[in-house]
């Protein structure tokens, strides 16, 4: 399943038994475990239990059997389990209990500091149950479109302000799609242009607002410098060291950047 089809159950009350959540859009992963668990059991503490890792099966079927405390329902959250890091009997255990959890509790499997190769055979097996007993859904790369259409520009508007498709698709290239990054600069971006500029978010605006990124930065250093633009090279590296970017980290940096450009020129000729 994908995430058009998760929103939409979630939008009209259909909340399945078990989730697994992965991908490379970490932001995405934790933003929707956060709403289902919201869902199902809001602020409270009692009937949201948090796990990591891979539990010990015993205690994890206790918690998933046990009903919730004054309420229809409970959550179960179990960050970064390792499908690879299981033995036989463990996967036949987690089978048996993934195949017969309760009415009463929700179970929210999320992927993010691991990752999932679905050809792995384990991982393979693994998601197949999932998929089977509940809802499986993989955040990949978000592109910069989709980013600007589907997280900047709403984003934008929610908070009473403006940005054209054009300036939106910057930020989101400047920030090399990271969502995380782009979401706590697009909100100090509209506190900004609400204050000082009529609530219309500018490129000038993102160039002098937002934080310089390294990997963007060197990349565009790099650039000045092939190009013998001396005074826009040095004031590139001057932003990035007022950044607090160690000069050996700037160079390194700039020396795999010059390696890329390198393989480009190779493959060009």
């Amino acid at each position: 399943m994908d995430e058009t089809v998760l929103s939409r159950e979630l939008k009209n009350g259909i909340l399945r038994r078990l989730y697994y959540l992965y991908g490379e859009e970490a932001f995405l992963v934790t933003t929707y475990r956060d709403r289902i668990a919201n869902i199902v059991a809001g602020d409270d503490e009692y009937n949201h239990i948090k796990g990591r890792g891979n539990p010990d099966i015993s205690s994890l079927s206790e918690v998933i059997d046990a009903l919730p405390v004054f309420a229809q329902k409970k959550v179960v959250t179990i960050n970064d389990f390792d499908t690879e890091k299981t033995n036989a009997d463990y996967i036949t255990a987690f089978t048996a209990l993934i195949e017969n959890l309760p009415d009463h509790c929700v179970v929210i499997i999320n992927v993010t500091g691991i990752a999932v190769d679905s050809k792995k055979a384990k991982t393979k097996k693994f998601l197949t149950l999932f998929a089977q007993n509940g809802f499986v859904c993989e955040f990949p790369k978000m592109t910069a479109g989709k980013i600007a259409n589907a997280l900047i520009e709403k984003r934008v508007t929610r908070r009473g302000c403006t940005i054209s498709r054009d300036t939106a698709l910057y930020l989101a290239e400047a920030a090399k799609c990271d969502i995380t990054y782009i979401a706590n600069e697009v909100d100090k971006l509209c506190c900004y242009a609400a204050e000082a500029k009529g609530g219309v978010i500018t490129t000038p605006m993102v160039e002098l607002m937002t934080a310089k990124r390294l990997d963007t930065g060197v990349f565009t250093l790099a650039s000045e410098i092939t190009a013998r633009r001396a005074a826009n090279a040095f004031r590139i590296l001057n932003e990035l060291i007022e950044c607090e970017n160690a000069p050996v980290v700037i160079i390194s940096s700039l020396a795999m950047t010059f390696v890329d450009m390198y393989r480009a020129k190779l493959a060009e000729q």
